[in-house]
């Protein structure tokens, strides 16, 4: 017999968030004090020390984004950071929170604007409801296939982890162990930062001259090398805006704001300029522009950026940082550059294959977790 099917706000009860709002944004406490939650992939921000306005009850409760709909479920005493979430609860002698859970992750909802969602219609979602035992049935075999994906995702991500901090090692046991002169950034490289870039002037991508913002770093194709461009400008207006044309080989990063914690660092391949937003290391001559960038890999950005709360780096900490580099009668060795930065770059390719493998194997994963939750509904109906 199918099982009768109910609107979810009929066997899910909300309550608003605002008792349970944390005060403080200093979140640096330790485990042992109250988890701070939100219902986005972050999900843990951090652990407030305040005792006050916890919630603990109807435990487990399932936290919704009323914005974007993602949902957690949620089985410790937590607090919540926005007053966007909603404490969704159920009739346990009813239902099996679970089984709700389970059926709101398989849910693709289309949201479109931004609003909230759950009174004016997500709760109107109609659902299958099968008997108790039977939700609890379904859910129990839903809890250990998804322990058993998730235990496999642990290990591709474990793996994308340990590869890249072995490439880290790599790097830095390389610099140690060789014979290399101590030299400030300052006088290997020049350094410079971007020109403003009027709104007026951007669009247009069949100029001479590319123009990079920081996020051109994440276009695709631009892992290592700048070879695309959203933007472009002639010589007029490298005239207008008093740009600087850097050449290719010149070595870039974000030297603003959050997007320097993105550790990104790119080498462009053709002459281009950027904008303010971004600092620039252009290598002087006997100095390899992938020599620099093997260096910078394991470098963090954020050690060079000032602890304010709009985090900058200053031209000055750039120049000071030191430097390993060969040397060979008094000037720098070409070729022993050329050899750091081709051993490393084969051993930096074998690490993006491992990393592409897990990833492509988490997608699959991920479409697998879909797929277990299709099924397990679709034998419901």
């Amino acid at each position: 017999m199918a099982p009768k099917e109910i609107q979810l706000g009929e066997v899910l009860n909300f309550e608003q968030p605002t008792r349970y709002l944390v005060h403080s944004s200093d979140y640096t406490g330790g485990k042992a004090d109250t988890p701070v939650l939100t219902a986005g992939k972050t999900f843990i921000l951090g652990y407030s020390k305040e005792k006050d306005g916890v919630f603990d009850r109807e435990l487990p409760v399932i936290l919704f984004d009323d914005f974007t709909t993602a949902s957690k479920m949620i089985s410790f005493p937590f607090k919540v950071k926005s007053s966007a979430a909603k404490i969704l609860y159920n009739d346990k002698k009813e239902t099996d929170i679970r089984y709700l859970y389970y059926i709101m992750q398989g849910i693709r909802f289309p949201v479109r604007k931004h609003k909230r969602h759950w009174i004016s219609e997500y709760s109107k979602l109609v659902i299958p409801l099968p008997s108790l035992d039977e939700q609890k049935r379904i859910a129990d075999k839903l809890d250990e296939a998804m322990t058993q994906v998730q235990t496999v995702e642990g290990v591709f991500k474990n793996t994308t982890v340990k590869s890249k901090a072995l490439f880290g090692s790599y790097i830095r046991d390389k610099f140690a162990t060789s014979k290399l002169e101590q030299t400030k950034l300052g006088v290997l490289c020049d350094i410079a930062g971007g020109t403003g870039f009027p709104h007026s002037h951007q669009g247009r991508r069949n100029e001479k001259y590319p123009f990079y913002k920081v996020s051109d770093m994440n276009l695709e194709g631009n892992e290592v090398y700048m070879k695309t461009h959203n933007n472009s400008i002639s010589d007029e207006d490298v005239k207008k805006l008093k740009a600087k044309i850097y050449p290719a080989g010149s070595i870039i990063f974000p030297k603003i704001g959050a997007a320097i914690a993105t550790n990104k660092k790119r080498i462009l391949s053709a002459p281009s300029t950027v904008d303010n937003n971004v600092m620039v290391l252009v290598p002087k001559e006997g100095v390899l522009s992938e020599y620099i960038y093997t260096f910078l890999l394991d470098f963090n950005l954020s050690d060079w950026a000032s602890k304010s709360s709009l985090p900058s780096i200053r031209k000055s900490e750039v120049e000071e940082a030191q430097v390993p580099i060969p040397v060979v009668r008094g000037g720098y060795d070409v070729a022993e550059q050329e050899r750091f930065a081709r051993d490393t770059k084969t051993v930096r390719d074998k690490v993006v294959r491992i990393r592409q493998l897990a990833d492509d194997s988490l997608q699959k994963l991920s479409a697998l977790k879909q797929s277990l939750l299709s099924g397990a509904f679709t034998m419901t109906t």
